[in-house]
């Protein structure tokens, strides 16, 4: 690890005033190769005395810069209607060298005295003359017609490597929410042109998507206050308590996403969810930019909130991807016990790590970053971060051809000087030994081949004529690719890409449209590929 504990760089004639939540992001202007050139900018919610209204409150926001060199330093405070909101998030700086961040209008009431809380896509470009940053926001469009009203939190944006596909997502609940079933849930704006025009996108129906609702806990329907048993046929309302973004080169929205179960359906009541270990799912969501929603869950959190003073240790989820946009990172923060006995609380947090290949649907994880590559708790080799994995920070984009790792992930993280506190600093430091290797995202050809008897791969009826259905046996919940080829090992059809689990899995071919002969059935899971013969008559 580095220590890369920042210091203060502030002007000493700054007016600084109760600023706070800063985001913050780096903008590297054009043909610059020397670090002391480039900046940072940052924004958050700032106190802010209102030259007309008069009062010193919470709701302003303030767009600071600076050199590296701690030179050029500007603050802009921004007391417009639209800057009326607390804290930003989703800061990403695009392929074009504009700086995005996102935000709501917190608490504001339409006429009809309805709770009206606005989204905002913010662009900040920076300005050669003034050595700043020029800001231009975009309200969003809700609906906020209908008996429920709208609430949104977490503002996020990203873009793609193209730099014109992106997202503006925030979750909570408006009127276009399920009206049987209304549950924090993503809110998805679209644009295809580099962030001049948004769209927003239909909204995702999580009780469509059966790998989420399998993970997820009826209501209590009969209110006796505890859960209600499947067999008692009572909804499964899922909920998200928190995410992050990216997007991939395909154009496609990632989601990784705290998921818990809602205790009941009423509109009023969709913040009441049932708490406790084994409560919080992460789950991989895919949005294709058209309409269409996957779910694959990635890992668990079973821990309870850990504390750093009056701070919680949460999961704290990140996302990332690769500069190219193929693969997909999340990370998340989890403390190990080996037992509920021994605790559960986040107190000890490790880094955990999750990837995703877009182009064959393999994953990789999770790892947990704490261990050395290789070994497990029991082998007691350690990472200089295991178990003080406090707070830690993923880069949006990650490292083609890292030191270690074929895809390095940056993070930093911090490690509290005394955890009872909240007045003793905490020392960051960067993070050198997280990352992924190509051959277990079945990149090159380097799965290991293996005998269809390894996965029980066959096809009945075989030979067969119209259809036939396919099975396999996998060893652990996995992603897997099933394709159709044919005798000279071209692929003839994409089969398939889909979660599997630790189980028999089953998929129907329809086989009708095809010229009888010899083909070969492929199967990759588990960095293993398997083939498999099908006759076609």
């Amino acid at each position: 690890m580095e220590e890369v504990t920042p210091t203060l760089m502030a002007d000493a004639n700054t007016p600084i005033n109760g600023n706070r939540y800063p985001n913050g992001a780096i903008y590297n202007p054009p043909n610059n190769t020397d670090p002391a050139n480039a900046y940072f900018v940052g924004t958050g919610a700032s106190l802010y005395v209102n030259p007309e209204a008069g009062g010193n409150g919470w709701g302003y926001e303030y767009v600071a810069s600076s050199k590296f060199d701690g030179s050029q330093i500007n603050e802009a405070y921004y007391s417009t209607a639209d800057s009326n909101r607390y804290i930003s998030g989703g800061m990403f700086t695009n392929a074009d060298g504009s700086v995005w961040y996102a935000n709501y209008r917190r608490n504001a009431y339409d006429t009809n005295n309805q709770l009206w809380n606005p989204a905002y896509a913010i662009k900040l470009t920076f300005n050669s003359t003034t050595n700043s940053f020029d800001r231009t926001v975009t309200e969003l469009p809700l609906n906020y017609e209908g008996a429920i009203d709208s609430v949104i939190v977490d503002p996020r944006i990203a873009f793609g490597p193209d730099g014109q596909v992106g997202y503006m997502v925030v979750r909570g609940v408006d009127a276009d929410d399920d009206e049987v079933y209304p549950s924090y849930k993503p809110i998805v704006w679209k644009t295809t042109d580099g962030g001049n025009n948004w769209v927003k996108q239909p909204r995702i129906h999580y009780q469509l998507l059966d790998s989420l609702i399998a993970y997820t806990i009826p209501i209590d329907g009969d209110g006796d206050g505890t859960s209600d048993s499947l067999a008692q046929g009572s909804p499964q309302v899922p909920f998200m308590s928190q995410y992050d973004m990216t997007v991939d080169v395909d154009g496609r929205l990632h989601l990784i996403g705290s998921m818990l179960s809602a205790s009941d359906t009423a509109a009023a009541q969709f913040g009441f969810v049932w708490v406790g270990v084994g409560t919080v799912e992460l789950f991989h969501f895919i949005y294709d930019g058209v309409g269409s929603w996957e779910a694959n869950r990635a890992g668990d959190w079973y821990n309870e909130d850990g504390a750093v003073g009056a701070a919680e240790v949460d999961e704290r989820l990140q996302a990332s991807r690769s500069e190219d946009g193929k693969f997909i990172f999340f990370t998340w923060s989890k403390s190990f016990y080996e037992t509920i006995e021994d605790g559960n609380t986040n107190d000890f947090p490790d880094i955990y790590g999750y990837a995703y290949n877009t182009e064959n649907g393999l994953t990789a994880g999770p790892r947990n970053f704490g261990l050395q590559p290789g070994t497990e708790w029991t082998d007691f080799e350690f990472t200089d971060v295991a178990t003080v994995g406090y707070f830690h920070m993923l880069s949006p984009i990650a490292i083609t051809g890292g030191e270690g790792w074929d895809l390095e992930l940056p993070i930093v993280y911090g490690i509290p000087r005394d955890v009872t506190s909240d007045l003793m600093p905490i020392d960051y430091y960067f993070l050198r030994s997280a990352g992924f290797d190509y051959a277990e995202l079945g990149v090159s050809g380097t799965e290991e081949a293996v005998s269809a008897d390894y996965f029980q791969l066959q096809a009945q009826p075989n030979p067969a004529t119209n259809e036939t259905l396919v099975s396999f046996e996998l060893d652990n919940d996995t992603r897997y690719s099933l394709s159709l080829l044919n005798i000279m090992g071209q692929q003839v059809a994409d089969i398939e890409t889909a979660q599997g689990f630790a189980a028999t899995n089953q998929v129907r071919l329809d086989i009708s449209s095809l010229t009888p002969g010899m083909y070969l059935l492929r199967l990759q899971a588990e960095n293993k590929v398997a083939v498999a013969k099908l006759m076609v008559r």
